[in-house]
C-alpha cells in the first residue's frame, strides 16, 4: 500500500473497526494527500493476498499505482467513486478493481477494506 501504512498491528488480534476508522479518518483529514491506512494482513506467511483498512478524506483519492496487482474494495463507510465513473458507491458495496482506471475517489470521507491479490 502506501509508505504510511501501519504494519505494526499483530495479525489475528481483535480490531475494533469503528475505533480504527475514526482514528484513520482523522489522520487522513490531516494528511496532505488526504489518506491513511492500516495493514490488517500484510502478506505474512507467503499469503497470496493482503488486506488494508484505507481511509480517504473527502475530495482526495487513492491511485491504482498505490497497490500492485488486481484488488477488490469493500466500502465500509462514506461514498466512493472509481476512476472516471461518477456512480457513487456507498457503504456495503463491493467492487473488483483492475487497471489504471481503478483510482478510488472520496465523494465524502471514505473507509474501505482494500484486498490486493499477488499477481504471481
Amino acid at each position: 500500500m502506501t509508505d504510511r501504512t501501519d504494519h505494526s498491528r499483530i495479525p489475528g488480534s481483535p480490531l475494533q473497526l469503528d475505533e480504527a476508522i475514526r482514528r484513520l479518518t482523522g489522520e487522513a483529514r490531516d494528511a496532505t494527500d488526504g489518506r491513511a491506512a492500516m495493514a490488517l494482513t500484510p502478506g505474512l506467511g507467503g499469503g497470496s493476498a493482503t488486506q488494508t483498512l484505507v481511509c480517504i478524506a473527502q475530495g482526495a483519492s487513492l491511485g491504482s499505482s498505490s497497490w500492485n496487482g488486481p484488488a477488490s474494495l469493500l466500502v465500509l463507510r462514506g461514498t466512493a467513486m472509481i476512476g472516471g465513473d461518477d456512480t457513487p458507491l456507498s457503504a456495503g458495496t463491493w467492487l473488483w478493481l483492475e487497471g489504471p482506471a481503478a483510482d478510488i475517489r472520496a465523494k465524502v470521507d471514505v473507509a474501505g477494506l482494500l484486498t490486493v491479490f499477488d499477481p504471481s
